[in-house]
Parts: C-alpha cells; structure tokens; sequence
C-alpha cells in the first residue's frame, strides 16, 4: 500500500510534466486524494453487491467507560461506551470490533434499532452486541464479564484516513492527537482503484489541461497517460529516492 507520501508526489509529478508552471501544495492535493477517495469507495460499493477489499480498512484502538444510557437512543441500561469519538463510517462493507479472546467468538455487530432490543436472552449470555451510535461504539452483553473489558478496536471504512489513523496507534501523535507526520500514513486504497482517485485529483488540479486518452470504443476511461506514467513512476528513480 502507497503513503500519502507516495501518491502525493506522483500527483504532483505528473502535474509537473503537464506544465511548468503549475504549484499546488501537498495539503491541497491530500484534501482532494481523500475527498475522491471517498466518492469513488461509495460509488463501487454502495450498493452492497460487491465487497471491498481489505486495504480498504483502518482499525482504531477503542478505550471503554460505562454508562447507563445511549445518547439518541430511548433505552437504558448497562452499556460499555467508547471514550472518544470516532471518526465517520463510510457505511461501506461490514465493520468489525475485536475484544479480548475471550470475547472475540461471541461479538456481533449490529445496528441501533436492533441494538436496543438484544442482550436480553440468557440462553445467548456469551454474545456480545456492538453498535456505533453518534460516533461512538457501545456493547452490551448478557454476560457480566464483558463489563470487564476496557479496551478493543473497531475496523471499518473511515470517510477520513487521517483522523482514523491518528486513533489507531500506529502512528505518532501531539498531545492534541494529530498525527506528526500524516505523509507517512498509508493511504487506504485498494491499488486497482488508486490510478481512477489520482485521475481526478489531476483533472480538478489541472482544469482540464490533463486530457486523457481513449482510442478505443469500449466506454471506458482507459486512463491512458496518467496509468502509464503510474507503472512507469512505481519502478523509477524518483519512487525510490522519495522510499528511501
């Protein structure tokens, strides 16, 4: 997979050889990367009859207190709340939450409405419901020892990379909790779809001065140039130098 370091500068190369005197900042081009990131993920799997492939996914670290109520939800009860507030769900493909492994056979994910009326039936003790209401991950079980639990992660399609990766613990962060160094976050993006996302990042930047090519009736965006100069970029010079 490509950090934002990487397909920033493929952008930004690809822009250069178009014209020589065009400048636009790595910020700009991360915003629109991660705004078409976003369009393109929705329009391919929104309709829910393909799956999305992995690379796709970020995992959070999910840190847990308990209440007794659900905000936006008329129910109360005994609840495991995530302390922090987690990024937007691209609502795409099938998020998943991990506990403990002595949890991790008998978690389900479900949604709201469903959430309010599970974790009743004591012949299901072992279950564990999760859910994700106003930004945050609740559980309830039958079982009193999931109450113990105070820690897990969720793994879903996040509609902001970076704000995900700034809660997933592998990346440094200020005391703020912005990351240090977002050009070192891996953009997740399945690499089939990546060439399409830069493609539209080079034609918002360029005003129509990129023009691809498509020499066949076959009523696909061949992506001609931009493609090439990608497989052409990933064994080059330059690629290996911004690795290094």
């Amino acid at each position: 997979m490509y950090t934002y370091n990487h397909v920033i500068y493929m952008v930004l190369d690809f822009l250069k050889i178009s014209s020589d005197d065009a400048y636009y900042t790595p910020d700009h081009v991360m915003m629109l990367l991660n705004n078409f990131r976003a369009f393109v993920l929705k329009n391919k799997y929104e309709d829910g009859k393909n799956t999305p492939a992995d690379s796709n996914y970020q995992t959070l670290k999910v840190n847990f207190e308990e209440v007794d109520r659900i905000e936006g939800l008329d129910c109360s009860g005994k609840y495991l709340r995530s302390i922090n507030e987690l990024p937007d769900s691209l609502n795409i493909g099938t998020p998943h939450f991990s506990g403990s492994d002595l949890f991790e056979e008998g978690m389900s994910v479900v949604s709201p409405a469903r959430f309010r009326n599970v974790g009743f039936n004591k012949w299901m003790k072992n279950i564990t419901y999760v859910t994700l209401q106003g930004g945050k991950v609740y559980l309830k079980s039958c079982n009193p020892l999931a109450y113990y639990l105070e820690e897990g992660t969720y793994r879903d399609i996040f509609n902001s990379p970076l704000e995900a990766a700034a809660m997933s613990g592998e990346y440094a962060v200020d005391e703020n909790g912005n990351l240090c160094d977002p050009m070192q976050v891996e953009f997740p993006l399945e690499d089939n779809l990546l060439p399409l996302v830069m493609q539209y990042v080079v034609k918002e930047l360029s005003g129509g001065l990129y023009k691809p090519k498509d020499s066949e009736n076959n009523a696909n965006d061949d992506l001609s140039e931009l493609a090439n100069f990608i497989r052409t970029y990933v064994k080059s010079p330059l690629r290996q130098q911004i690795d290094s």
